[in-house]
């Protein structure tokens, strides 16, 4: 089981997502990550594969101003493997994916039961796979839409998704 969090139109968006994130750190320890947005476009994105006091750390250590206020929304993930590696970096959600419109970050609590079998469908289409996670079968899926629509990409993408799902997203 994982956690999803969100916050927008918020004051400061770390404190409000990093806040939801300590209280669903039961949720799941092999690890946390946090996309922040700004005005303007501008993006702040962490992981981190272990905790979410440990992506907190992380954040303050790089020199990231905790209490700037210029983040007005983000997505954050507290992640429980299910599927693929649990201590993997690149599983840590949110994922990071590139659409025709811009980025997009997903964060996903869920699970299909077809996740080996969508693998292969994607790899057999040529698609390269750059985690071991279901959740990336779902943002393949959105991609394939071939859409420069995010509403039809979502529609498109979860209607072929063969699982279960709650999802936080943020996109440029």
């Amino acid at each position: 089981m994982c956690g999803v969090a969100g916050a927008i139109n918020v004051p400061n968006a770390y404190n409000a997502v990093i806040s939801m994130m300590k209280a669903m750190h039961y949720r799941g320890e092999n690890g946390a990550g946090l996309v922040l947005a700004e005005y303007g476009g501008k993006t702040f994105y962490e992981r981190t594969q272990f905790t979410v006091p440990d992506l907190a750390i992380k954040i303050e250590d790089s020199g990231f101003q905790t209490a700037v206020r210029r983040y007005y929304c983000g997505v954050g993930n507290v992640r429980y493997g299910t599927f693929g590696d649990r201590r993997s970096l690149d599983n840590t959600q949110p994922l990071k994916y590139e659409m025709p419109w811009g980025w997009l970050y997903l964060s996903h609590n869920g699970d299909s039961p077809f996740a080996q079998e969508d693998r292969k469908e994607l790899m057999n289409r040529g698609i390269a796979l750059s985690t071991s996670s279901d959740s990336e079968i779902m943002l393949h899926q959105m991609g394939l839409a071939q859409t420069n629509d995010l509403l039809t990409a979502l529609k498109k993408g979860l209607r072929a998704y063969r699982g279960t799902y709650a999802l936080c997203m943020l996109t440029s």
